[in-house]
C-alpha cells in the first residue's frame, strides 16, 4: 500500500506539480490529502517492520496501531474528496498535455499497470481492509496473549472512525446534491442548502393532474391519464421535510413548479398512494403513484419509468415518515403507516 501511495507521489503528483498544463486547484482536487497519506502510512510501516525484525510469542503490535489510528481521521477529507476528484480527471480529458502526461506515467515500469484512477481508489479501500485484517489477527489471538486486549480496543476505536468517516461522506455527498439542485433552481430558493435537511429520491416522471368528481373519488379515465395535452414531463425531488416538482426550462435548469412541505401541524401534508391495486400488472399504469395533500389543489399523478424505480420511491418516503415517527416519540420507535 504504501509503495502504491509512493508511486502516486512521485510518478503523477511532482510531475504534475511542476507542470504549466495544470493549475494548482486542479492538482489539489485530484490528489486531495494523499501526501498526508503517504507520509504517516510511511513511519506506520518502519514501526511495523520494526516489530516483525524482533518478533517472539509475546510481541505486540495495538500500540502502533493504535497511533496509527490519530491520524486515519485524515481520510475523512480524502473520502468527502474523491467524486472531485473523478469529476476533475474526467474534465482533463479534454487537456491533450494531460492525456499525453497520463499515458506516458502509467506505462513506466514501476506503475505495475496501475492506472492513475486505481492508486487514487485504494486509500478509499484502505479502512474496510484494515477492520478485517484486524479482525483477522484477533481471531488467531488467544485471550491470554498480552495484546489481545488492546486488539480489541484498537478494533472498536477503527469501527468508531470508520462509522465516522462514512456518516461525514453521506453528509458531504448530501450536501454536494443540495448546492447542485439548488444551482438547477431559476430563481434559486431562499434556504434550500440547509443542515437538517436531505434529498431522499429524485428523478424524471410523467406527471397528470387529476380531476375531482362529485363524490369524491378521483376520475382516472382513460382520457384524463393518457391525453397527451394532460401529460407533463417533470423533474420529481423528495426531500426529508418537503416535495419539489419542477420543470425543465433552458440549459438544464428547472423552475419550481409545486412545492408542499411534508409535515404540517405534527402530521402528514403530503401523501404518496401506490395504485397499481387498480390496474393489472402489465398494464404500465401499474408503475403509478398518486400524490395527494392539504397544499395541493388537486391531486397528481406521477407515472414511473418501471416498478423498481416506483418501489425506490415508496421506499425512500417511508423511511421519511419512519424517522420522523421515531424523532417525535423516541421511547416508543413506533413505525407510522
Amino acid at each position: 500500500y504504501v509503495e502504491h501511495l509512493r508511486i502516486l507521489i512521485q510518478v503523477f503528483l511532482i510531475p504534475l506539480r511542476d507542470s504549466s498544463f495544470i493549475k494548482k486547484e486542479q492538482i489539489r482536487q485530484i490528489f486531495s490529502v494523499a501526501e498526508i497519506l503517504y507520509s504517516f502510512h510511511s513511519d506506520f510501516v518502519i514501526n511495523l517492520k520494526a516489530r516483525f525484525n524482533r518478533w517472539w510469542f509475546h510481541q505486540v503490535l495495538s500500540d502502533i496501531l493504535l497511533e496509527l489510528t490519530l491520524y486515519i481521521r485524515n481520510y475523512s477529507q480524502y473520502v468527502n474528496n474523491f467524486n472531485q476528484s473523478l469529476a476533475c480527471l474526467t474534465q482533463l480529458e479534454g487537456n491533450s498535455q494531460f492525456v499525453r502526461f497520463l499515458m506516458s506515467a502509467e506505462n513506466k515500469a514501476e506503475c505495475k499497470d496501475q492506472p492513475l484512477r486505481s492508486l487514487l481508489v485504494m486509500p478509499i479501500q484502505r479502512i474496510p481492509r484494515y477492520l478485517l485484517l484486524l479482525k483477522e489477527l484477533i481471531k488467531y489471538t488467544e485471550e491470554s496473549h498480552p495484546d489481545y486486549d488492546g486488539l480489541t480496543s484498537v478494533d472498536t476505536k477503527l469501527e468508531e472512525i470508520a462509522n465516522l468517516i462514512n456518516d461525514r461522506k453521506r453528509d458531504w455527498e448530501n450536501y454536494s446534491n443540495l448546492v447542485r439542485i439548488n444551482n438547477l433552481l431559476s430563481p434559486r430558493p431562499m434556504g434550500l442548502v440547509s443542515p437538517h435537511r436531505r434529498l431522499v429520491w429524485e428523478g424524471d416522471v410523467k406527471l397528470y393532474k387529476l380531476k375531482r368528481q362529485s363524490h369524491g373519488a378521483d376520475d382516472i379515465s382513460l382520457k384524463t391519464i393518457f391525453g397527451r395535452a394532460l401529460q407533463k414531463e417533470r423533474r420529481l425531488l423528495v426531500f426529508n421535510d418537503q416535495i419539489m416538482i419542477c420543470k425543465c426550462i433552458k440549459n438544464g435548469s428547472y423552475k419550481v413548479s409545486k412545492q408542499a412541505p411534508f409535515f404540517e401541524d405534527g402530521g402528514k401534508s403530503v401523501v404518496f398512494e401506490s395504485i397499481s391495486d387498480f390496474f393489472l400488472p402489465s398494464n404500465k399504469m401499474s408503475n403509478a403513484v398518486q400524490i395527494s395533500g392539504t397544499k395541493m389543489l388537486s391531486p397528481l399523478l406521477i407515472l414511473l419509468e418501471d416498478s423498481v424505480e416506483k418501489e425506490e420511491l415508496l421506499a425512500s418516503i417511508h423511511q421519511v415518515l419512519v424517522r420522523r415517527s421515531m424523532a417525535i416519540s423516541p421511547q416508543t420507535g413506533a413505525t407510522p403507516n
